[in-house]
């Protein structure tokens, strides 16, 4: 098992891309502890990633790490700050910003 991401629209929850049903190149940086981030996927200009843009303020995304088996799952929760989606096209690349993550265990929360 690999990691997952899921970029999703934070209010009506529709899924923009999603790592375990797409095959994508990202690489995800971001200081622990909540500081600033920044996800970087390689991906074509889609319709998808089009509505993506165009809900830019209003993204959630979601990493889960791969865990050991047996291990609880565990979620990060990174919040898009606004104006922090932006595509170029010359490399077909989605770059994303935040200024906040918050990682927790599902289910402690009554989520499995």
């Amino acid at each position: 098992m690999a990691d997952t991401f899921i970029i999703k629209h934070a209010v009506g929850g529709r899924v923009f891309l999603d790592s375990s049903k797409q095959e994508i190149r990202y690489s995800l940086d971001y200081a622990s502890g909540g500081g600033h981030w920044r996800l970087e996927a390689e991906t074509p200009l889609t319709e998808s990633i089009k509505e993506l843009l165009r809900w830019s303020s209003e993204l959630n995304v979601f990493l889960f790490p791969e865990t050991a088996e047996g291990a609880p799952v565990r979620k990060l929760w990174f919040y898009v700050k606004e104006q922090g989606a932006a595509y170029n096209e010359a490399e077909g690349k989605l770059t994303l910003h935040g200024d906040s993550m918050i990682e927790y265990v599902p289910s402690a929360f009554g989520y499995v």
